[in-house]
C-alpha cells in the first residue's frame, strides 16, 4: 500500500513517514520546505527517511496541477494531510498566506481524494478550534465555533469542508484535533522548545499570562501510535464511510510555570523569567477528553511528561552540541 504524506518534512509528518516505512509501506512525501522556521531542521528530518520505500517531492499543496500530477501516479490508497501554514500568532500578520495554504491547499487535497477514490483521508485539525472554551475536559461535542485566531479558523473550515465532501462523495475522512505535541525534532516555535533553548543559553524566558496557562501535552510517539492505529486499520467502508473527528491529547493539563520549573530541574540550570500579560488570541487553558478515540481505536498515551522531557533534552543537546 502507498501512503501520501503532506508536510513530510515537518515534525509530525517525518515521524509518521518513518513509522510507515518501518512497517514496509511505500510513502510519497510532499513538503514545500518553507522558511517559517529553520529549513535545515526540516532537511535533517528528511535524512532519516532515506529508503527505497520513500520518495520525496518538494511541492506546495496550493499548486493545483502539481498536486493532480502527484495523485495521478495511481498507487496512492491513503492520505495523511499534515501540511499547513503553522503558528498561532503568525496568522494575524499574513492572513492571505494562511487562507491560501490551509484552505485552498486543503481543497486541492479533498478534490484529488474525490477524483482518485482514496480509501481514507486523515488530516490534522487543532485543539485551537475550541477557542477560549472552559468546558473542561474538552470533548468533540464542546463548542468549536468561536476560534480566536486565523490559524484555528482555517482549521475549522477544513472540518466543515471535509464533512461536506465525505457526505457528497461518499469518502472516508478522519479529522484529528491535535493538542500540544512535543518531543525530539519538534518545532522551534513551540513553547517547550523555546524554553529549553532559552534556559540552556541563559537567555530570559518570556512567559505570557504570568505563567497561568495550562496545556495538555502529548508526546510525539504517543501521537504517532494513534495515527498508525487509524491508518493501518482495515478500511471497511460500510462501517467507516463519512467524516469523523477525534481529539488527540494526553488527558492531563500542566501549568506553564510548572513546565518551566521541570525543564530547569532537568537541565540543571535556570534563567530569568519575564512575566507578561496574555497575548491576543492566545488560549488560556486546554484539556482533552479523548474517550471517543480510545473507545474506537484502543490506543492511550504511554509517555509521562517528565520522561518525554528527558528524551527531548537529550535530542536537543545532541542536535545542538555547542549549546
Amino acid at each position: 500500500m502507498t501512503f501520501l504524506v503532506t508536510g513530510a518534512a515537518g515534525f509530525i509528518g517525518s515521524y509518521i513517514s518513518q513509522r510507515l516505512i518501518e512497517q514496509n509501506y511505500r510513502v510519497i512525501g510532499v513538503d514545500n520546505l518553507n522558511s517559517y522556521y529553520d529549513v535545515q531542521l526540516k532537511k535533517d528530518r528528511l535524512k532519516y527517511l532515506k529508503s527505497s520505500l520513500f520518495s520525496f517531492v518538494q511541492q506546495d499543496i496550493t499548486d493545483t496541477k502539481a498536486m493532480a500530477d502527484i495523485f495521478s501516479q495511481g498507487s496512492i490508497k491513503k492520505v495523511v494531510h499534515l501540511a499547513a501554514e503553522a503558528g498561532v500568532q503568525h496568522g494575524s500578520d499574513q492572513p492571505e498566506l494562511f487562507i491560501n495554504s490551509n484552505v485552498v491547499g486543503f481543497n486541492n487535497i479533498l478534490e484529488n481524494c474525490r477524483k482518485h477514490k482514496i480509501e481514507h483521508l486523515v488530516y490534522a485539525s487543532t485543539a485551537a478550534v475550541y477557542g477560549d472554551n472552559s468546558d473542561f475536559p474538552l470533548s468533540e461535542k464542546s463548542n468549536s465555533d468561536r476560534p480566536l485566531t486565523l490559524y484555528a479558523a482555517t482549521k475549522k473550515s477544513n472540518e466543515v469542508l471535509a464533512h461536506s465532501y465525505a457526505h457528497l462523495y461518499r469518502l472516508t475522512i478522519t479529522g484529528l484535533r491535535f493538542f500540544t505535541v512535543y518531543g525530539p525534532w519538534g518545532r522551534p516555535d513551540m513553547a517547550l522548545f523555546k524554553f529549553v533553548d532559552k534556559i540552556i543559553n541563559n537567555s530570559p524566558i518570556e512567559i505570557h499570562n504570568y505563567g497561568n496557562h495550562t496545556r495538555d501535552l502529548i508526546y510525539i510517539d504517543d501521537l504517532v501510535d494513534a495515527l498508525l492505529a487509524i491508518l493501518t486499520k482495515p478500511t471497511d467502508t460500510s462501517q467507516t464511510m463519512g467524516h469523523q473527528i477525534y481529539n488527540l491529547g494526553n488527558q492531563k493539563a500542566i501549568q506553564l510555570m510548572e513546565m518551566v520549573h521541570i525543564l530547569e530541574q532537568k537541565l540543571g540550570q535556570s534563567t530569568a523569567h519575564v512575566l507578561l500579560p496574555l497575548q491576543s488570541g492566545e488560549i488560556k487553558d486546554n484539556l482533552a477528553d479523548t474517550t471517543a478515540f480510545i473507545e474506537r481505536y484502543g490506543v492511550k498515551p504511554q509517555v509521562q511528561f517528565e520522561d518525554g522531557v528527558d528524551r527531548f533534552v537529550k535530542w536537543y543537546r545532541d542536535y545542538y552540541p555547542s549549546s
